[in-house]
């Protein structure tokens, strides 16, 4: 959450999305692109602060 919160990321929007997407994840690449510091902007659109 803290994490999320330093990448200007809401932190509840964040979870859901990990916990939606790592399922699927099969690779260490898939996994490491869920890091919060490693979000990428469309598919985390709507989750930084203010949107």
């Amino acid at each position: 959450v803290q994490t999320a919160q330093a990448n200007d990321l809401e932190p509840w929007a964040y979870l859901k999305q990990v916990f939606t997407e790592l399922p699927q994840a099969t690779t260490l690449a898939q996994i490491e692109a869920l890091l919060p510091w490693q979000a990428a902007p469309k598919r985390l659109e709507g989750l930084a602060h203010g949107d």
